[in-house]
């Protein structure tokens, strides 16, 4: 394989662990805080939905990275987020309404 394609995959798989970390961020926050999201600016249904998207950008850089059980485990856990903020957003979304 050439030298330069894996230092790619070698930096996409860092990146993709950067932002699984960025992901697990707003988890913290919502567990040691009480300001919840407000602290992140993220107000109303689009702060809601923008949660989600740096497990989209490390699922994504996952997938292209380093082949073996670093992708697996960057996958895994990329789309573990991706699923917890998926319910999240539906329990925020129609749980929260008034009957």
């Amino acid at each position: 394989m050439n030298g330069g394609v894996f230092l790619i995959k070698k930096y996409l798989s860092w990146l993709s662990l950067v932002f699984l970390l960025l992901s697990f961020i707003p988890i913290f926050v919502l567990l040691f805080t009480n300001t919840g999201f407000f602290a992140f600016g993220l107000e109303g249904k689009i702060g809601l939905f923008a949660l989600p998207i740096p497990a989209l950008i490390g699922l994504i850089s996952g997938i292209f990275g380093v082949k073996g059980n670093v992708r697996f485990y960057l996958i895994f856990l990329n789309i573990s987020s991706m699923l917890f903020y998926s319910v999240l957003i539906f329990v925020a979304v129609y749980g929260f309404q008034e009957p």
